[in-house]
């Protein structure tokens, strides 16, 4: 037997918040802990606390590692003691915030205690509480995605500019290693900026993540929905992650299907159960994208999936994957393929991009993906990155792993490829505008 961290003591017949054990300043051992919080004084003790003031809501536990830490704990008892915030509630109740030690508190609940030993803060801040948890954010690795993604976006509640940007716009700024992004956009001087981008710096750095990496867990968490989000585990073999919700198998999930949380919830149940790769659920979510509001669509895709990625590799994959089609591009004479060029820079140059960023011009441009199946995983990427959420080409290199370089051919291939196809499109939507308005001028 392990001895417990609190020798002697019977604990499962200790009186509520009746025993300290410890205090960092000897002369407020005795002190209620409602007077020490009344009084503000900054000090830590170890005691045992009521499971039932314990205030859970605000971290994702996994519920397989609480049942081996309570078969544990039974046999050698509580090791080490769980870390928590005293503070009285909105109704004046003492209540304590969970720093860390998450699983061992579902332990003790599950196992019928009342009582937990506890370090526990008085005087700390609510930013400084955060603070506490992200440092502890990787004594759990396999859910520190969802617990990242809550507090960092409760945390942010306590900056001045939470009002002005989302914390997801702080940390692309913080990632950004192109600081020539223009910073009037965001209503704010560069001053607040700066300051804005190293406050998402300073938090990386506790959590001991770079800030691209959060940034990337804060754009999906903006895609889906809460109770996706918390699914999400790191430990389960990488992007693959056999029976496991991984970041970037939901990250391609999301994206594409940004805000179709219950469309969302039903690929990813099928991926997990069929176990597919991530970038092959990516496909399906582009197709389920691109016929979302046509339900006999959205259950051929769901029912028959590997009939709609492009490889066979996927492990429980036994239905051949048909050829997909190609689409024979006439290649163009040098002389008209600068004039093409020319045009596309043009384009770019007024609306092109911002056309494309539309949502009838990223429905159309999610169709070209579809139809083109001669278009590689990677073009479909940055195309996505590129034209629908505007990344620069060194922010689309690090999140796909090759050179801004790479990048910049990619696009340029894309854009070679099918320029008949982008202007055939432009011609369109510019002739519909032109009806549109002649409309609303005669009338008719």
């Amino acid at each position: 037997m392990i001895e417990s961290v609190y020798p002697g003591i019977d604990t499962s017949k200790t009186p509520p918040n009746a025993v300290v054990l410890y205090c960092s300043q000897p002369e407020f051992s005795e002190v209620l802990a409602r007077d020490l919080i009344v009084s503000h004084e900054r000090l830590q003790r170890m005691e045992m606390v009521p499971l039932e003031s314990i205030l859970l809501h605000s971290g994702t536990f996994d519920p397989a590692r609480a049942k081996l830490l309570q078969n544990d704990m039974k046999e050698k008892g509580q090791i080490s003691p769980i870390i928590v915030r005293a503070r009285l509630s909105g109704q004046n109740e003492l209540v304590y915030d969970l720093i860390d030690g998450y699983h061992r508190t579902h332990a003790k609940i599950n196992e019928g205690a009342e009582i937990i030993c506890a370090t526990v803060w008085y005087g700390l801040s609510d930013e400084e509480m955060f603070d506490e948890r992200m440092l502890a954010v990787d004594s759990v690795r396999s859910v520190q995605v969802p617990r990242l993604a809550r507090w960092m976006k409760e945390v942010f509640l306590y900056t001045p500019w939470h009002e002005t940007l989302t914390v997801t716009q702080v940390f692309s700024l913080a990632s950004n290693k192109d600081k020539k992004q223009p910073v009037e956009q965001f209503g704010l001087s560069k001053q607040d900026i700066a300051s804005a981008r190293e406050w998402a710096i300073k938090k990386a750095h506790l959590a001991n993540k770079k800030p691209s990496w959060i940034y990337k867990i804060l754009q999906v968490a903006d895609a889906t929905s809460d109770d996706l989000i918390s699914q999400v585990r790191t430990e389960g073999g990488g992007h693959e992650g056999r029976g496991v919700l991984t970041l970037e198998r939901l990250r391609q999930i999301a994206l594409p299907l940004n805000g179709e949380y219950e469309l969302q919830r039903r690929l990813v149940d099928l991926v997990i159960d069929q176990d597919i790769k991530a970038e092959h659920a990516g496909q399906l979510a582009l197709q389920l994208a691109n016929v979302a509001h046509t339900p006999d669509k959205v259950t051929e895709i769901l029912t028959r999936p590997f009939a709609y990625t492009t490889s066979t590799s996927d492990r429980h994959a036994n239905i051949p994957t048909p050829e997909p089609t190609k689409v024979e591009v006439a290649p163009f004479p040098d002389e008209e393929r600068q004039k093409m060029k020319q045009r596309i820079k043009e384009l770019q140059d007024r609306n092109f991009v911002s056309l494309m960023s539309s949502l009838e011009g990223f429905k159309v441009l999610i169709s070209f993906v579809t139809w083109l199946g001669n278009l590689s995983e990677q073009e479909q990427t940055v195309a996505i990155y590129c034209y629908k959420e505007r990344k620069s080409d060194a922010t689309i290199s690090e999140l796909i792993g090759s050179s801004p370089q790479e990048v910049k051919d990619i696009r340029d291939k894309i854009v070679d490829r099918y320029t008949i196809f982008i202007l055939k499109y432009q011609e369109d939507y510019q002739a519909q505008q032109r009806l549109k308005y002649q409309k609303m001028i005669h009338g008719s």
